[in-house]
């Protein structure tokens, strides 16, 4: 099994309009910036399958760019409440599992993801930027600390501002 773990992509921030966290909408900016990046990324032949995501606004938007961006369908996305703030490793584990697809997209928040990646791969540090993309490698099921980091990458490397 591949996971491909995003982070949300840059979201307004809590101002007067925005009161809850909840609530934080993708900028113009960070929608943008998140289309051209995953276009880049992710090849159509090794797109996920399956893309779950948090319910928190900035997540279902971060998410919906990249079902267009991979050419899925709305069916082929959904919520999963298991990746809200405060996801654990054995969270996001056991939110895959029993699923019959091969590539799976899970959309959260940091610093979740990053905690969650490190522990996958059985340590290290990886520091998710906004919008950030890793593909792990999974021999059968994802399960901590059995996976293989393919690559990370961050919109900055690829776009610029």
């Amino acid at each position: 099994m591949q996971l491909f773990i995003v982070r949300h992509a840059p979201a307004e921030e809590l101002s007067g309009s925005v009161q809850s966290d909840f609530d934080r909408e993708l900028t113009s900016k960070g929608k943008k910036l998140f289309r051209e990046f995953a276009l880049k990324m992710i090849k159509p032949d090794h797109a996920p399958q399956l893309i779950l995501h948090s319910p928190l606004i900035r997540a279902i938007q971060t998410a919906e760019i990249l079902c267009e961006v991979i050419g899925l369908n709305r069916d082929q996305m959904r919520v999963e409440s298991r990746l809200s703030p405060g996801m654990t490793a054995t969270q996001l584990a056991n939110a895959t599992q029993g699923l019959s697809v091969e590539r799976i997209a899970v959309v959260g928040h940091n610093p979740d993801v990053s905690h969650c990646a490190s522990q996958l791969i059985g340590g290290g540090s990886i520091e998710f930027k906004k919008g950030s993309i890793a593909c792990i490698d999974f021999f059968d099921e994802v399960l901590p600390p059995h996976g293989r980091l393919v690559w990370y990458m961050s919109p900055k490397v690829l776009i610029e501002d």
